[in-house]
Order: structure tokens, then C-alpha cells, then sequence
């Protein structure tokens, strides 16, 4: 199993936060709302200081995912206030990361655009571990309609279930890295 890196609450940090993290394991809402607030008090401090502000209003549409509001109307703004490849990264991963925790479509088409825009950033090692965990969630069967979310350990569990099964059946993408893998 592949190791996690980055929880939600990462995302008060100051520092850049990681874009191998994985931030998207479920909230009941009771958590969300509970770092919802801890968000907004930060934003208000860092603001007031010139601080970083961006990955907590990436923190603020997480949130707001596990409470049931319309977390598509934040990645939306907030596709369009990203200032840099990292910050573009940064919300289609956690974004993608949301949906494909419902096994939700459009989930692929945001992993794949944060990835691709997050590759240049990552040095080796936190390629590779993306590209593998990319890999393997896209054995996960999508729908439009969301199922119960699950945490990233039960779906890549699920996933190297569904690969074992298919054994050399591999669902082949159109941006497939057979080059980087095997």
C-alpha cells in the first residue's frame, strides 16, 4: 500500500502544502465545521499579516464538501484566483481527490489536470508516489451519482482488489505512463 502524506488540517499551515498530500478522507460534519472555523480564524490572522492565504481557502472548499454545500461553486473560484501551477495543482487535486472519495465522476478529469500540473513541481520520489496512486485509483468504478465516501487506505485497498481481478486487463488512458511504471 502506498504511504499517505497531507491530511486536511496540513492545509493551516503556513507552509506550501504538499501536493502528494491526500485531503479528501471523509469529515462527519461536526470535524468540517470545526476547521471550517479554525480556517476562517486563520484567514483572518494571515490576512492581516500578509500572509499565505490560498491552500486556506482550499481548506475552506473541503470543508464545505463534508457539509454538504456546493463545494463545486468554490473549486470554480478558486480555479480561477490560483496564481501558479502549484496553486492550479493544489485545488484540481484536492478537488478530484473529493469526488473520486464518492467515486464520483468528473473525479478523473481533475486528478489528471493536477497532476499534470503538479508533475513539473514534484521532485522524483513524490512523482512517482502520485503517478502509483493515480494508477491505481483508476481501477475505481465512477458514476455520476456519489456513493458513501471512503478514506484513501479503503479505496486503494478496493482498487488493488479490482486489479488483482482483472489481472492483465488494464484500462488504458489517454495519459498513460506504461513508460514510468511497467
Amino acid at each position: 500500500m502506498l504511504p499517505e502524506t497531507g491530511t486536511a488540517g496540513d492545509l493551516l499551515k503556513s507552509a506550501r502544502p504538499s501536493l502528494t498530500g491526500w485531503y479528501a478522507d471523509p469529515m462527519d460534519a461536526p470535524a468540517a465545521q470545526v476547521l471550517l472555523d479554525r480556517a476562517h480564524r486563520r484567514l483572518r490572522s494571515r490576512l492581516c499579516c500578509g500572509g499565505r492565504c490560498f491552500q486556506l481557502h482550499v481548506l475552506r472548499m473541503l470543508c464545505h464538501h463534508w457539509l454538504q454545500s456546493d463545494s463545486a461553486l468554490d473549486f470554480r473560484q478558486l480555479s480561477a484566483l490560483a496564481s501558479d501551477d502549484s496553486e492550479r495543482a493544489l485545488v484540481e487535486l484536492v478537488y478530484g481527490q473529493l469526488l473520486i472519495s464518492g467515486k464520483r465522476l468528473p473525479a478523473w478529469q481533475h486528478l489528471e489536470r493536477g497532476f499534470s500540473l503538479a508533475a513539473r513541481l514534484l521532485d522524483t520520489v513524490d512523482y512517482l508516489l502520485l503517478l502509483r496512486r493515480h494508477d491505481l485509483l483508476e481501477y475505481l468504478p465512477l458514476s455520476g451519482s456519489p456513493v458513501a465516501a471512503q478514506d484513501l487506505q479503503s479505496l486503494l485497498k478496493e482498487a488493488a482488489v479490482i486489479s488483482r481481478l482483472r489481472g492483465n486487463e488494464r484500462r488504458v488512458h489517454k495519459s498513460s505512463h506504461r513508460d514510468t511504471l511497467g
